[in-house]
């Protein structure tokens, strides 16, 4: 059997189950979403653009730690599914739990990888923008709102840590972003995942060149802060009291991004996701977006 959920404030468009029940046929052990229109019309606009223009499958997948790619209001998905994730994680409305993205990231750790190892994706999506399954309904008191940033961001980073952090490549690793969320999001890190950051990237002139200090551990969190252009250089790659080896014997860490997408600032040489680009590594692999 199939659960195909629907807030109780939002439309549901005539052709949505009809739609989704065929792709949970084809993808018995996905999240079935939905493409979406806000209403009031233009609400949360940059928020509807992202959700509704994310590539199906691979966008969906790609930016799994920056938010639900598919929103909890148009799922659809498989009784066993769901069971077998556990349900969500229930507390009053006020607690600001954020169990919708508790359990897409308690979905991706059960079946992510055994879908990827047969080529199946974990995430697809019903409708188009134009032709979208559900009016979905704004309102400033809704229990999204209610839910902290912090909180989502502590959500994401242990998600991260227990699919990517645990993978070899990964031993050692950079955070882009010495401003605001990429501190926040190592201050989210436990403390073995925080000793493995080798550096801090930035394009800002003002912050490369120097450290990043956080005196609330014991002994304080040091890290150093280099410029995008500069992020191959050995200071950056050789873990502390490691002897120096040649730059060629050595592979580029693999990276965080802690930047919003289309994201400018101060000292920008291009767009961030041009700027990332230039380093080479592979997306989903060896560079994950978290913002």
């Amino acid at each position: 059997s199939l659960l195909v959920f629907l807030d109780a404030d939002d439309i549901m468009r005539p052709s949505r189950v009809e739609a989704q029940v065929a792709l949970a046929a084809t993808n018995p052990t996905a999240i079935v979403g939905g493409c979406w229109r806000r209403h009031p019309a233009g609400s949360t606009e940059h928020y509807e653009t992202w959700a509704n223009t994310l590539e199906d499958p691979r966008g969906l997948w790609l930016e799994q730690f920056r938010e639900v790619t598919v929103q909890m209001p148009t799922w659809c998905l498989d009784r066993r599914v769901f069971l077998a994730v556990g349900g969500f994680v229930e507390s009053p409305p006020e607690a600001g739990e954020g169990e919708d993205l508790i359990f897409f990231q308690r979905h991706l750790d059960l079946h992510g990888e055994s879908n990827t190892a047969v080529g199946r994706p974990s995430l697809v999506r019903a409708g188009t923008p134009a032709d979208p399954v559900l009016l979905y309904r704004w309102s400033p008191g809704s229990g999204t709102a209610r839910v902290s940033r912090q909180q989502l961001l502590r959500i994401r980073t242990a998600a991260f840590e227990r699919r990517v952090l645990s993978q070899p490549a990964w031993k050692r690793f950079a955070v882009w972003g010495a401003g605001r969320d990429g501190r926040s999001f190592m201050s989210e890190l436990s403390a073995d995942a925080r000793g493995r950051v080798a550096a801090m990237i930035d394009v800002d002139p003002k912050k490369c060149g120097k450290t990043y200090t956080n005196h609330r551990y014991v002994p304080p969190f040091v890290v150093p802060v280099v410029h995008f252009t500069e992020f191959t250089s050995i200071a950056a790659l050789v873990p502390p009291g490691e002897d120096e080896v040649p730059r060629e014997s050595k592979q580029l860490l693999p990276v965080v991004v802690c930047v919003a997408k289309r994201r400018k600032g101060p000292g920008e040489v291009g767009d961030l996701e041009r700027n990332v680009d230039t380093l080479g590594l592979v997306e989903g692999d060896t560079l994950w977006y978290m913002m």
